[in-house]
């Protein structure tokens, strides 16, 4: 075998590099990977019809009504990505948040649409109360006091309606009662968010429990790499593709990215 110099500061005589010398051997052997059926990508889910707002601090995400949010998804689909997370913005809210279940809203909406016309796509929904209510907290306030009982009570019954309307994950965001706890109570994954400044935490969960563990790549973590691509400070596919595997080598079995359908068609 040829033996090879290599200055180091380590003072290794030798580098093996067998597995790193072709391309073959590279894909083969590589332990950490991308792939489109490991990301779920959000969406913002509101009323109306023919509606795409574009979210002004989020350059190519759009709040979509039900019929986009189907196309959208649809077109997730075409590209290898087979989960979306649905966020619901509706127009009216009061002080306890009752527009998180009504049948109608639309998160329940857009999961029966998806769940009729895409009947293989995982659509899991976020069970929180600060979208819902007039004074945007997740929890029922009471004389300036968030109340936990009447809070979970409301939050129970966002997860009934969005599991009878047919979602395959309802995620506990953001529950203010410690009772409520996604592990004890047997949930199938967990999720860590953000993504980015959290991937010690990741590791952590995935070591400690060994279940699937999940990693929201969040909007603003997606707002500081859309920005500085836009100004001409970095390659975005570069960045954006080191920073998922990043989070997939931290130990993510799914990550949650507005960037899903994106990476997607990169890693093709």
């Amino acid at each position: 075998m040829t033996r090879i110099h290599t200055h180091t500061s380590l003072k290794l005589t030798r580098r093996m590099r067998r597995l790193r010398q072709s391309d073959a051997i590279r894909a083969m052997v590589r332990e950490t990977r991308l792939a489109p059926e490991m990301f779920v990508l959000p969406l913002f889910v509101c009323e109306g019809e023919g509606v795409r707002r574009e979210v002004l601090s989020m350059p190519g995400v759009c709040q979509l009504s039900v019929d986009e949010a189907l196309k959208e998804t649809a077109a997730a689909k075409l590209d290898g990505v087979r989960s979306v997370l649905l966020f619901g913005l509706p127009d009216r809210k009061d002080g306890i948040g009752t527009g998180a279940y009504d049948p109608e809203a639309p998160v329940q909406s857009a999961v029966r649409a998806i769940k009729r016309e895409l009947p293989d796509m995982l659509v899991i929904t976020d069970v929180c109360l600060c979208e819902y209510t007039d004074h945007g907290h997740c929890g029922i306030v009471v004389d300036d006091e968030i109340v936990n009982d009447l809070t979970v009570e409301q939050l129970v019954r966002a997860a009934v309606s969005h599991a009878a309307a047919g979602a395959d994950i309802v995620a506990p965001s953001d529950m203010m009662d410690g009772r409520v706890g996604a592990i004890r109570e047997g949930a199938d994954m967990v999720m860590v968010k953000p993504g980015l400044p959290y991937l010690d935490i990741v590791r952590r969960v995935k070591d400690t429990f060994g279940m699937p563990t999940a990693v929201y790549q969040v909007s603003g973590e997606y707002a500081m790499l859309k920005a500085a691509a836009q100004a001409g400070w970095l390659d975005e596919r570069a960045c954006v593709l080191e920073a998922l595997t990043g989070m997939k080598r931290a130990g993510a079995d799914a990550i949650l990215t507005y960037y899903a359908i994106a990476a997607a068609q990169w890693l093709r």
